[in-house]
């Protein structure tokens, strides 16, 4: 019984440690999704602000997500969650360079030199 309660109570530290590391990964990841959805300058369709919306919407799948104690599912969300930032990120990349390219072949003035 005692070597029983010697493992729970050096587990536990562990525990913690993980839940609040945890805790760390998962306000990182809601700031980063603030900063890209920054980005966003243009409106959509119904004329709201891209960025608006998009905070919004993390606000609302955190806020969902706020009672979840089971570590497993909370790194599973986390991880979703950072894959759909990073593609959100390369896609806007991707479109950002396409328009400067687009921009820099149809300009009638001489190219810069670099």
């Amino acid at each position: 019984m005692e070597t029983i309660t010697k493992l729970l109570n050096t587990a536990a530290p562990h525990v913690q440690t993980s839940l609040s590391r945890q805790r760390r990964e998962v306000l990182c990841l809601y700031r980063d999704i603030l900063r890209v959805a920054r980005r966003f300058s243009w409106n959509s369709e119904s004329g709201h602000p891209w960025s608006v919306i998009l905070q919004q919407s993390a606000r609302k799948e955190f806020e969902s997500a706020k009672q979840e104690k089971d570590p497993e599912v909370i790194a599973r969300l986390l991880v979703v969650g950072r894959d759909c930032l990073d593609k959100t990120v390369n896609a806007y990349h991707d479109q950002w360079e396409k328009l400067k390219s687009n921009i820099e072949s149809s300009r009638n003035d001489p190219p810069r030199k670099p």
